[in-house]
């Protein structure tokens, strides 16, 4: 399947906004996709405009945003390597102290790289830092992060400024057990504070003064840059890795012509918005969720692999004839809690958007036999989504495929009602 000419993968992340989608270019560059409504891509095209000018290599590079005839924005950025830091904190990768102040040294100089372009981050957290090997790239930054929000211990702020950037990275640092920048913090944020970036001319668009983007009437398009600019070479030694902007016309382009391609992009967005058999309900779950390891100590009988696995498909064949009628009647008999709350508001999207599945179908496989405690019982399943077909009026899109996922489910025994999904990491 392809959106905007990139040949869509398996969704990697659902967020408040909507699904993240891993991608290839045409030209074989791994790169995620997310798409927009009309009214928020116009509220933050700004910042976009300002993360397209960022050639760090430790800032993940916008790809391109393109707006679609129905109002949609769809913002390609560079897929990064790696694995999250909240993952590695206090494993044995992280043990040399080298290793935590290069990843330190990186992140410094992504922030700054930030702040130069008039980018305040918002939610500088582990969760939003990329690390392979020594190389850390932070990520996440296509949504604007309001006063009061990020993560819980690490970037919750009651004001989004330079200041509060570098007093998010002074916690990781303590985190990671090395020194905190202070003096260069201070002088990073009092140079944002001067406006020593962009400028605003007199037909109220925003130009940087040397090199990026230049806006026109017309759409916005990249300024000249010197030839060797327009290679792109990952390595994965962290020494030699090189990131630049592709000398293009079109770095970031709101193009005139309005282009359509197999599906209407609103319902490619909603199809994967709406979850395709029980993974994505799930996905979202899974970040808040904590990991509880139970046990049949209280000398109660667990069910089998066998008796789960029976439950499991009584319960998907239950919600995925609900998608298809929009119906949520009868969920309430296999799903509880915010399980259930979550497929009720997509089954009523749905509705709302005049859309239906047919032929959906999950691919489920209980992995091995139940834990369980009084009253509660834990399935390891890997899931994933196997075929549907998402139509509006009379045009259909054929979805099959997706990438899998390894959870925790979590259930009341013996009602089998599935209250909890926690991710698993492979």
């Amino acid at each position: 399947m392809k959106i905007e000419g990139y040949e869509l993968g398996g969704i990697v992340h659902m967020s408040a906004l909507g699904p993240l989608w891993a991608a290839t270019s045409s030209s074989g560059e791994s790169v995620l996709i997310s798409v927009y409504s009309s009214a928020f891509g116009e509220s933050t095209l700004e910042r976009w405009r300002a993360w397209s000018t960022i050639t760090s290599p430790c800032v993940a590079r916008l790809v391109d945003v393109v707006r679609h005839e129905d109002g949609r924005w769809a913002l390609i950025q560079e897929r990064v390597d790696g694995r999250p830091l909240d993952l590695l904190l206090g494993s044995d990768q992280l043990r040399p102290r080298g290793v935590r102040e290069k990843i330190i040294e990186d992140l410094r100089c992504g922030v700054r790289a930030l702040h130069a372009a008039g980018i305040v981050h918002g939610d500088l957290a582990p969760a939003n830092i990329i690390v392979n090997g020594e190389k850390a790239v932070i990520v996440d930054l296509a949504v604007p992060v309001n006063e009061g929000e990020g993560s819980v211990g690490w970037s919750v702020s009651s004001h989004k400024t330079c200041e509060s950037d570098w007093e998010a990275l002074e916690r990781i640092e303590k985190a990671l057990e090395t020194s905190a920048p202070s003096q260069e913090r201070s002088s990073t944020a009092a140079a944002a504070k001067k406006g020593a970036v962009h400028e605003l001319e007199a037909d109220g668009l925003h130009r940087r003064k040397e090199g990026g983007l230049e806006d026109t009437r017309e759409g916005i398009r990249s300024k000249k840059r010197a030839p060797q600019a327009a290679v792109l070479t990952t390595d994965e030694d962290a020494g030699s890795r090189l990131r630049v902007a592709a000398a293009r016309e079109e770095t970031m382009r709101i193009p005139v012509r309005h282009r359509r391609k197999i599906a209407p992009l609103g319902l490619l967005v909603l199809a994967a918005g709406v979850g395709l058999g029980v993974g994505l309900g799930m996905i979202v779950l899974s970040s808040s969720s904590p990991s509880t390891a139970l046990s049949a100590e209280s000398g109660l009988v667990c069910p089998s692999q066998e008796e789960a696995a029976s439950a499991l498909h009584r319960a998907l064949e239950q919600r995925d004839h609900a998608l298809e009628s929009r119906d949520p009647l009868g969920l309430e008999e296999v799903i509880g809690g915010a399980l259930l709350e979550q497929d009720r508001a997509r089954i009523e999207a749905v509705k709302s958007s005049g859309m239906r599945f047919e032929a959906l179908k999950t691919r489920i496989e209980v992995l091995a036999d139940p834990s369980c405690d009084e009253g509660v019982v834990v399935v390891r399943v890997r899931l994933g989504e196997q075929s549907a077909r998402v139509c509006e009026a009379e045009q259909c899109q054929e979805l099959s495929g997706g990438e899998e996922f390894l959870f925790d489910l979590v259930a009341s025994y013996p009602e089998w009602i599935w209250t909890q999904a926690r991710a698993v990491e492979e």
